[in-house]
């Protein structure tokens, strides 16, 4: 047995909204047996580690071992007894079998990676060594591992001080593995040396009471009370349609006078400037903007490959566009839960008092919005404004954006607004391009969401231009929307802008 591959996931990831580490594991010639096929395993495994035996343990864990356990099973409650030995927390862990053969994925949750990284390579070579009847120093093991975790744990005022950024909602990330942190985002940033400010007091007797006064103190001149940290996040996630909002709010945002930092499949941009060519739709590409001095507002295309390699690279966005879940025809679409699961972890990212904006027009959006938990505000886009999910929604008193008679129309507090004839706008290939058109809406709904005016957000969309954005012609999507007329009757209600 042996470890193929481990993964760090460092922000909200589809396990948990924390760190883990997804660890590959080839069972080689263990695929074949379990713990009842080699002899003398379970006994020597029970007397090396007499706690799994306990009540606390993995429930009816001896049993199973009796009765026979996949070795790739048996990584998990392994690792969590040698933590529990060594005085390391480890909060979510599980295991699953993969579809490739022999192959098993371990979760961890971790707080010093590194640490959790040595406690599954000990977890894996002790059950590996016992099969082959090979000899193990668990007790070596576990002090190596214990030492490990108290030097990094040795950083009081690190420690301190990321706790009290966190009690006072400023994000903060590590800048390498000394005391430097970064806190806030984009042109609200600080920078923090935690191990010069604690310097002057590490002659004395620094309680952990005293270190988090200190924490606190410098967290606050940084970021005095009321005093932003955070920019704006928008992420985009779907399977088609997600490049061109992020392009469509990219550009709305930039021509009501923001730095935008945008990262889509077109590359890492700030403002007009194009830092890095090529796919950009993973953690490190929002990291990298949310760390640059120059950007107010980030608009991020979040890919489903992202998220299972990384993770998000936010901790919590202020608008969420989900545009559609999938092709209908590339997965089983009779298994919402399979559909919806990475697409979950972005909605479920929205911050308190933030905008879920969801494409009314596929059934597995639709329904997610009831899942969304009463701080989030809930928006539909649509090019059937008659649609259940669009009336009831509409009836509630929510907010949707529609195509109604040819025209994108805003419905607020049961009020409907037309703003713009869909045949006005460039990208639409003169009304003809029903996928453009949802992209539209979209677009128009997260701007609206974050905070541009009805003119404003209109203006954006009439100058936006495909050819002039380098955007290929999109596939049609038959399976989500159909053809729509393109006899646009005028409206007795004046557009805004």
């Amino acid at each position: 047995m042996r470890i193929l591959s481990i993964n760090s996931l460092k922000g909200p990831n589809a396990f948990t909204g924390q760190p883990v580490l997804c660890v590959e594991l080839d069972l080689e010639d263990l695929a074949a047996s379990n713990s009842a096929g080699v002899e003398g395993f379970t006994a020597d495994l029970l007397a090396m580690i007499p706690g799994l035996a306990l009540p606390t343990s993995s429930g009816g864990l001896v049993q199973r071992l009796r009765e026979g356990l996949c070795f790739g099973e048996l990584v998990e409650p392994v690792a969590v007894e040698l933590s529990r030995l060594a005085g390391v927390a480890v909060g979510f862990m599980q295991s699953n079998r993969t579809t490739r053969h022999a192959v098993y994925e371990v979760v961890v949750e971790y707080e010093q990676e590194h640490v959790s990284r040595c406690l599954l390579a000990a977890s894996v070579q002790l059950i590996d060594a016992l099969a082959a009847a090979r000899p193990f120093d668990v007790a070596a093991r576990v002090v190596e591992i214990a030492e490990l975790a108290r030097d990094q744990r040795h950083q009081p005022g690190l420690n301190a001080t990321i706790e009290a950024a966190e009690r006072a909602g400023v994000p903060c990330t590590r800048i390498g593995s000394d005391g430097l942190l970064m806190l806030g985002h984009g042109r609200r940033r600080r920078f923090a040396d935690a191990t010069a400010t604690f310097l002057p007091h590490a002659g004395g007797d620094l309680s952990a009471e005293r270190a988090r006064e200190i924490a606190a103190t410098l967290v606050e001149s940084l970021f005095p009370a009321g005093a932003p940290a955070r920019i704006p996040i928008v992420s985009i996630a779907g399977w088609q349609g997600k490049t061109s909002v992020a392009r469509m709010i990219t550009h709305a945002l930039d021509g009501s006078g923001h730095v935008v930092g945008s990262a889509s499949s077109d590359g890492l941009f700030v403002g007009h400037e194009l830092l890095v060519s090529g796919q950009a739709t993973d953690a490190e590409s929002a990291r990298a903007l949310l760390a640059d001095a120059n950007v107010d507002v980030v608009v991020l295309e979040t890919s489903d490959d992202g998220i299972e390699r990384s993770g998000l690279g936010y901790d919590w966005a202020d608008v969420a566009v989900l545009t559609n879940v999938s092709n209908a025809s590339s997965v089983d679409a009779s298994d919402p839960g399979e559909l919806l699961r990475l697409k979950s972890v972005v909605a479920s990212r929205v911050r308190d008092g933030g905008t879920l904006v969801l494409n009314a027009d596929d059934p597995h959006l639709a329904r997610l919005g009831r899942f969304c938990g009463p701080g989030k505000r809930v928006v539909l886009f649509s090019l059937f404004p008659q649609s259940t999910a669009v009336l009831e929604h509409a009836q509630s008193g929510q907010t949707a954006y529609v195509l109604d008679n040819g025209v994108l129309t805003e419905i607020e507090g049961g009020a409907a607004t037309p703003l713009v004839r869909a045949d006005d706008l460039p990208v639409t290939v003169r009304g003809t391009s029903s996928p453009d058109i949802a992209n539209a809406l979209a677009s128009l709904a997260a701007s609206r969401a974050l905070g541009l005016s009805q003119a404003a957000a209109v203006r954006a969309l009439t100058s936006f231009d495909r050819h002039a954005h380098r955007e290929p012609v999109p596939a049609a999507c038959e399976h989500l929307v159909p053809a729509i007329s393109t006899q646009w009757p005028r409206s007795s209600v004046k557009l805004a802008g």
